[in-house]
């Protein structure tokens, strides 16, 4: 029976977690390595000139480790997928060597079976394991009369050509149109059926193809790939020219049958019996000899009978040692074999402790393999990783390898590009604070430093889906050093604003920056700087002292010496002025007021939208406001979108106006980037409000899309639209605003935000908005909070839990119930794939205790979790003094995006709600 391998483009693959292109459905003893070996030529190319209705047959021979199969596969096109792209099908049988053997002996060859079996032309089903009912017995299978060679040539001996002494090196056959090439194959395989099975062949080359792979390589007359054929050493065989071919090889005669003759004998006419020799006369019995005991004579039957017992016994006896030896040999491999499994599952077990791992794709992938030694290997190079990953995390700041290994999973390689985002933040991180820029300032500094701090929590909570990590690690000493000596350098190279001391004083006194001579040089210059400020006269006294200071900053020795200079007072008296009595002021006209997009006392709809990989938006967005003249200004999700100003060219982070190209009949309204833009390069909405059409170019950007629509004066803005890629969401706000709030109720903590500001938000795909805020500083002050809705824009902040002392949120215990429940239902998975597995009885015992005692633990812990949760209501409200500071507002559905920053104050601040832009 053969196993089948389905792959083609669906929303959701047999691996978790992935869509697009991949395995959608596989029989269980189909093992992950030999699937993603079949997956690599599963390709079917999309090149000019390739017939896009061509099915590509192929016959290969794959050999893994020690284990040989045969994959017979079908590759054809399967229409549109899920997202409305090309989409194409290619469908394996994948046999062992034992039933290759029963078809040959029943003269089937590959061609039969590929011709003979009904291959599927579309996957519209969910993923899923095949039944075992579903493995196919190819021995049902009947071969077909054909005369294919004969209608190309005329001549079916013509059939033997490709078993000419150079075609069995590897040959290329050129078909012209409308020619069944596995017919010409099945019939060149009959010439040979022992070596049938031997031979590997394609109808149609593939770019991806490794020729090699084939001893026969077809393709058609008309295939971009004929440039290959030329220069290559191969025997080609061009069918479009007949007259070109070699001769079929002649079959060799049998040899004749050898006689010998007599010469001296003429030959008899006619066949001479041949005569018997008749047996030898007897002579007479000698008479027995008389004995000389009397009547008593030896019976030697009798002897050889008990001599033919006792060699029976024995060889009975050597025969039953030989079988306990043997059995004893047998159990001692089969145990042999069960002590190496569960050494290497030990190994596993040890890796994943030692790198605090979660990786549960990549350790499964490890304990499927069925070669102990193929395992030990690829275990090796995991564990090279995973030395390298440590040392990544550890020392951010030097360059390090991390190789993959030859086979691996999603987790993996999302892990490598999460390592190589935690490096790429402390290599050079201060590379735009450099020394003899002028606009580098204290406050960017300080800015810079906060975003890089968050872009390191970011990537730290990313990292920590994969691994088991503690809190995060405060920056080393050596980025710290270099951020002074670059603060150091700017506050040198020019002359700061006249009110910035303060804010440079808070640069050289960051948490953890070391006090070197960067930084203690620079403190000496705010100090000088501090007290040049002071009207008394010790100013005076400080500039005496430093007018020697060569070190000091040419600002501040210009300051110094200006200081040294007398003061000369100017008391010239001033002239009153008068004035002619004030002309009739007229009525003022209405002030006509231009919407800021950007600002929170806007009305406009905000719309959010997460961007799933390689996701088309085009046709799942609507509602949106829209008119027939309304302009349009596209830009980066984070880019912002002030009142135009009525400049031709925005400013650097601004949206930039597109063109408007629809006619009034037209049932789109199409925007461009440019004059000469295709119709691919356009956005395009329907007049009720629907995105119809979305460049791929925009939907591939790492930084999202904003589309800001205002009415034709410019004066209204009509929606404000956000793709924002996921992985891009979870990194920092979705929006641009820091928001103001006020606490108005300090005993149940009620937070108040800006009336209507939650009422304009919609994110598209969430009936229900439910929000959490979160704290906006270092890992180890972090405090989570859950909001619970009292009205328009009033949240009541639920209290945290306290526990063992420390600060435990319901959002917190929310989270663990829901990774709690996760890994129930994968170790429920795991208890049932086990079950059916082909596995020795005894692993399989091994497996299902581990499974079940990992599944007991989280069920333990879920319970008092849950029991936990229900003890909050009776909890007190907590003090005021955990709740001022900066804060994230975040949506508790999805995936906790963080939506705003929220400047929390006390409801005794003076400071009215406002926006302010980071």
């Amino acid at each position: 029976m053969a196993w089948q391998l389905i792959y083609t483009s669906a929303p959701r693959l047999l691996e978790a977690g992935r869509t697009g292109f991949g395995t959608v459905a596989r029989h269980r003893a189909v093992s992950g390595m030999l699937a993603a070996s079949v997956e690599r030529f599963s390709q079917f190319a999309r090149l000019p000139g390739h017939d896009p209705r061509r099915i590509v047959h192929t016959h290969r021979i794959l050999i893994l480790g020690s284990s040989t199969y045969h994959v017979l596969s079908c590759l054809q096109d399967a229409g549109s997928d899920y997202t409305g792209r090309t989409n194409h099908i290619a469908h394996h049988l994948i046999a062992e060597p034992r039933e290759i053997r029963a078809l040959a002996s029943a003269g089937l060859t590959p061609a039969d079976v590929l011709l003979a079996m009904p291959w599927r032309s579309s996957w519209s089903e969910g993923p899923r394991y095949l039944d075992p009912s579903e493995e196919i017995n190819l021995a049902s299978f009947t071969p077909s009369a054909s005369n294919a060679w004969a209608s190309v040539t005329g001549n079916p001996a013509s059939a033997g050509i490709l078993w000419s002494r150079e075609a069995l090196k590897g040959c290329y056959l050129i078909t012209p149109p409308g020619i069944n090439t596995l017919e010409l194959f099945r019939e060149s395989l009959l010439v040979e059926p022992s070596q049938a099975w031997q031979t590997r062949f394609t109808t149609c080359l593939e770019p991806n193809d490794d020729v090699a792979d084939f001893r026969w390589v077809a393709l058609t007359s008309a295939s971009p790939m004929r440039t290959q054929v030329e220069t290559t050493s191969r025997l080609v065989l061009d069918l479009t020219a007949p007259a070109t071919l070699p001769e079929p090889p002649k079959k060799q005669a049998p040899p004749p049958l050898i006689e010998t003759v007599n010469h001296g004998t003429p030959a008899p006419a006619h066949p001479m019996v041949a005569s018997v020799p008749a047996p030898l006369p007897s002579s007479p019995a000698a008479p027995a000899p008389i004995s000389s005991m009397g009547s008593w004579s030896p019976e030697p039957r009798r002897k050889a009978a008990k001599s033919n017992r006792s060699f029976i016994g024995i060889s009975l006896i050597i025969a039953s040692i030989m079988i306990v030896v043997v059995l004893g040999a047998l159990l001692r491999q089969r145990n042999l074999k069960v002590q190496a499994r569960a050494e290497y599952e030990q190994k596993i077990d040890s890796t994943w402790q030692n790198h605090q791992l979660i990786l549960s794709e990549t350790r499964r992938l490890l304990e499927e393999q069925t070669d102990l030694g193929e395992g030990e290997a690829l275990l090796k190079s995991h564990e090279n990783f995973f030395r390298g990953m440590q040392q990544a995390l550890q020392q951010p700041g030097s360059p390090t390898e991390l190789p993959l290994p030859a086979q691996t999973q999603d987790d993996l390689e999302d892990l490598k590009k999460r390592l190589a985002e935690w490096t790429a933040l402390h290599v050079n991180p201060w590379a735009d604070l450099q020394s003899g820029q002028a606009t580098v300032t204290a406050q960017g500094i300080l800015e810079a430093y906060h975003k890089w701090q968050q872009s390191r929590t970011s990537t730290w909570n990313r990292l920590s889906t994969f691994l088991s990590l503690k809190d995060l690690p405060p920056p080393g000493e050596d980025v710290l050093q270099s951020l002074m000596t670059a603060a150091r350098d700017a506050l040198r190279s020019a002359k700061p604003a006249h009110d910035s001391r303060p804010s440079w004083a808070k640069v050289f006194a960051l948490p953890g920056a070391p006090q070197n001579s960067s930084a203690l040089e620079a403190l000496q210059w705010l100090k000088l700087w501090g007290e040049l400020e002071n009207p008394v006269a010790s100013s005076d006294a400080a500039a005496q002292t430093a007018a020697s200071d060569a070190s000091l900053p040419e600002w501040l020795r210009a300051w110094v010496a200006e200081k040294k200079q007398p003061h000369t007072s100017k008391n010239a008296p001033r002239m009153a002025v008068k004035t002619d009595d004030k002309p009739a002021q007229k009525a003022p006209e209405p002030a006509i007021v231009i919407e800021d997009a950007d600002a929170v006392s806007a009305t406009n709809g905000i719309y959010l939208y997460l961007l799933q990989p390689s996701e088309e938006p085009a046709g799942k967005i609507d509602g949106l406001q829209v008119s027939p003249d309304m302009q349009l200004f596209v830009g980066t999700a984070w880019e912002r979108h002030p009142p135009p100003d009525g400049k031709p060219q925005p400013k650097e982070g601004e949206l930039k106006k597109w063109m408007g190209v629809s006619s009034d009949d037209s049932e789109k309204l199409k925007f461009s980037p440019t004059l000469l833009a295709q119709l691919t390069q356009m956005i395009a909405f329907s007049k009720d409000g629907m995105l119809t059409a979305f460049p791929e170019e925009l939907r591939k950007s790492p930084d999202g899309v904003r589309i800001v629509a205002r009415s034709k004066d410019g004066v209204k803005v009509l929606f404000d639209l956000r793709l924002i890629p996921i992985s891009s969401a979870s990194s920092r706000p979705m929006l641009t605003q820091a928001i103001e709030s006020t606490v108005i109720n300090a005993a149940a903590v009620t937070l108040k935000l800006p009336p209507g500001f939650l009422s304009r938000l919609h994110f598209v795909g969430q009936q229900e908005l439910r929000y959490a805020l979160r704290h906006d500083g270092p890992a180890n002050q972090k405090k989570f909070f859950t909001l619970k809705s009292t009205g328009d824009s009033s949240f009541q902040v639920i209290p945290p839990v306290i526990q063992n002392g420390s600060v435990v949120s319901r959002k917190e215990i929310e989270n663990k119930i829901k990774v709690l429940e996760a890994g129930i239902a994968k170790d429920i998975e795991y208890l049932a794939e086990n079950e059916s597995s082909k596995e020795s009885l005894k692993i399989k015992t091994e497996k299902r205790d581990r499974y079940e005692k990992s599944k007991a633990e989280k069920e333990n812990q879920l319970q008092a979790l849950q029991t936990q949760l229900q003890s909050l209501e009776g909890n007190a409200p907590p003090h005021f003094d955990l709740l001022p500071g900066n804060f994230i507002l975040a949506l508790e559905q999805p995936n906790q995006i963080e939506l705003c920053r929220l400047n929390v104050v006390p409801p005794a601040s003076p400071s009215p709600l406002k926006l302010t832009n980071p």
